[in-house]
């Protein structure tokens, strides 16, 4: 009985060793927006995210040991095994949504840009709205954004 018990410890502790690598490995591979997670409503949501895209729906099972990035806005999940553009991942993968729920305020208003922060195993992509945008930047959080493709072109063409 003893010789069970062992090899389901080797089981347990190869998973917990597979999760810790891969949450490892999305600290590494995106270390922006660490700061942001400082801010309550930031880091209230990300723990929600992290069981589910909303507070009563499950994400889907992922394999253990690599790292997910995960859109709670469209409840979809994106693997990322190692190699992967995160930023490329992101901006080919963005929900396709103009107007939501901000997940900071949880407004219904036109989405800014997402923020994307490691969080554990995953990469979680929050969409924010532009109140919300202004609300990080100058409380000295200095978010860093990903954009819908094309959505800022205008603006940061302008700004040339």
């Amino acid at each position: 009985m003893s010789g069970t018990h062992t090899e389901a410890e080797a089981r347990a502790t190869a998973v917990i060793d597979q999760s810790l690598a891969a949450s490892a490995d999305a600290e590494q591979r995106w270390p922006y927006n660490e700061s942001v997670q400082c801010d309550e409503r930031i880091e209230l949501r990300l723990l929600d995210a992290m069981i589910g895209p909303d507070s009563v729906t499950a994400w889907d099972p992922m394999p253990t040991g690599i790292v997910h990035l995960c859109w709670p806005v469209s409840g979809k999940v994106h693997p990322a095994p190692p190699g992967t553009d995160l930023a490329a991942l992101a901006r080919d993968t963005y929900p396709n949504i103009t107007e939501a729920s901000c997940d900071r305020c949880a407004v219904q208003a036109p989405i800014y840009g997402a923020l994307l922060c490691a969080f554990s195993a995953k990469v979680i992509g929050l969409s924010i709205c532009g109140t919300c945008a202004y609300d990080l930047a100058t409380a000295g959080y200095q978010p860093v954004w990903t954009f819908r493709p094309g959505q800022h072109d205008k603006e940061i063409h302008d700004a040339d």
